[in-house]
């Protein structure tokens, strides 16, 4: 297997193997083609060697907590996120008029027309509606179909 000389040594060929597999399944074209990311953590996970050292150790980056703390200042919208603040985030979204991609169904070609593109349309609907009815665990579910 063709590997970058800065990871020989850090990888058997099997985990290699596997890391390329998973990278070129990310990189497809179409979407239901990708992974999501929890099959992703799932596949990921036995590859992890040293689960109990730190990600940034293991980049060699400085614990950025031991520093003084900076400010950043926040959007409304990104201090919503940062908060996971759903209630916040939806009225912000109607305050600006988000309409979503109302006309895109309209724009699909005649190929796209099939039943799994069909479901994931009417997932999608059913979501946006729970969304605006803030009924966000039904939203969410319907996202992540």
């Amino acid at each position: 297997m063709l590997m970058d000389s800065c990871l020989e040594g850090h990888f058997s060929n099997d985990d290699g193997t596997e890391i390329v597999r998973l990278a070129s399944r990310c990189l497809q074209y179409e979407p239901r083609e990708r992974p999501n990311a929890k099959s992703l953590v799932t596949a990921l996970a036995p590859l992890q060697k040293e689960t109990s050292v730190l990600s940034y150790v293991l980049m060699g980056l400085p614990d950025r907590s031991l520093s003084s703390k900076e400010t950043v200042l926040l959007t409304p919208f990104g201090d919503a996120c940062s908060r996971r603040d759903l209630t916040a985030i939806h009225e912000i979204l109607e305050k600006v008029g988000y309409k979503d991609d109302e006309h895109v169904a309209n724009e699909l070609s005649f190929q796209m027309w099939t039943n799994q593109i069909q479901d994931t349309l009417n997932f999608k609907k059913r979501g946006d509606s729970a969304f605006h009815a803030r009924d966000f665990s039904t939203a969410i579910d319907c996202y992540t179909q």
